[in-house]
């Protein structure tokens, strides 16, 4: 059974190790493609790997380093704890984690960044474009950024937070027109171009959907 540990764990070695150094080729050129893409309120948006960064040679020595130090542990876990497939890939917002301090819209915006980025830079390396399947356009989040905080004497048990709002992302009538929904109009004035529902009241837009 050793013998057998042995063979995988060599094969493992192989394939984790030009798996890392792809994988880093590939988040270096994403981060290259988010330095000149969509960027809403000038962010800036980093991609990151674990790994030397280095040449094949190099993950494999550090893998199988990991792989030695975890093997006790694996071995009383029954399952693989260390590799490639353990690794956790930390996406950056202006220079920090952005699962600790990003808010909802700036989560939102990474994410499209994120695709379109993948979308450049593919169409770098074939040649050929891609079909861009944005999935969440329909999910919307009713805000009232003007709504007050009362000054009473009365107090919730929950405490106070703090809610943080993405800038609005100025759009040209071409950007405008790609995201409008059926239930959308797109406003144009001298100054600006946005995105407005056709039913302003989040109530009446919900007795109009019913009615429908």
């Amino acid at each position: 059974r050793r013998r057998d540990e042995e063979a995988w764990t060599d094969r493992f070695l192989e394939c984790g190790a030009r798996l890392r150094h792809r994988r880093a080729a590939y988040a270096a050129r994403l981060t290259g493609a988010l330095a000149s893409g969509f960027r809403p309120g000038g962010e800036s948006y980093e991609v990151l790997v674990p790994g030397r960064g280095g040449t094949e040679h190099d993950e494999r020595a550090a893998l199988a380093e990991e792989i030695t130090t975890a093997l006790p542990r694996e071995r009383a876990a029954g399952r693989s704890l260390a590799g490639p497939h353990r690794d956790a890939v930390e996406l950056r917002l202006d220079g920090r984690d952005a699962a600790e301090g990003a808010s909802s819209g700036q989560a939102r915006s990474l994410l499209l960044a994120l695709a379109l980025a993948s979308l450049r830079v593919y169409r770098e390396e074939t040649g050929r474009a891609a079909v861009a399947l944005l999935d969440d356009l329909d999910s919307e989040l009713d805000v009232n950024p003007c709504k007050e905080k009362k000054l009473s004497n009365m107090r919730s048990v929950l405490k106070d937070e703090a809610l943080t709002l993405t800038p609005i992302q100025a759009m040209t009538l071409e950007t405008a027109i790609l995201f409008l929904q059926d239930d959308e109009m797109v406003e144009v004035t001298p100054k600006s171009v946005r995105l407005r529902k056709a039913i302003l009241s989040v109530q009446d837009r919900k007795c109009a959907k019913r009615d429908a």
